[in-house]
């Protein structure tokens, strides 16, 4: 997942540099097994860098999608969601979360996974984001 616009920068920058030699690889990928292996990994992940960029992009011009039902897993995600659709910066996001930049950025790079429950919840509520647990029984 792209978390910040200099990770989205970046990611076009590779994905143009990733086509341009997919396109100069492709016409020797019919003269042998090895270049035509070359080629479907480089396209491959050129369709991830796609839809890591495309969902960036979703989420900076359409904001996040309310009402909608994630896995408790997945809230480290919406908290970058949040950043990316009120179009803040890790600087400006880290003070109304009351921490500093650099912590964001830890927090970001580990998706969160050192911050406790606890302190991701408090997170929440310093946002205008709410939200709804349900349990359901499979």
């Amino acid at each position: 997942m792209i978390k910040n616009e200099k990770q989205y920068n970046i990611s076009k920058k590779k994905l143009a540099e990733l086509r341009e030699v997919i396109a100069k690889e492709k016409p020797l990928a019919a003269k042998s097994l090895e270049k035509e292996s070359y080629v479907a990994s480089l396209s491959n992940i050129e369709n991830v860098l796609e839809e890591e960029v495309a969902q960036y992009e979703k989420i900076k011009n359409k904001g996040i999608s309310f009402r909608k039902k994630i896995n408790i897993a997945q809230l480290p995600d919406i908290l970058i969601e949040y950043k990316i659709s009120k179009k803040l910066s890790q600087k400006d996001f880290s003070a109304i979360l009351g921490i500093k930049e650099q912590q964001l950025q830890r927090y970001e790079a580990e998706h969160y996974a050192s911050l406790s429950f606890k302190r991701l919840l408090s997170f929440f509520e310093k946002t205008d984001l709410r939200i709804t647990l349900a349990i359901e029984n499979p």
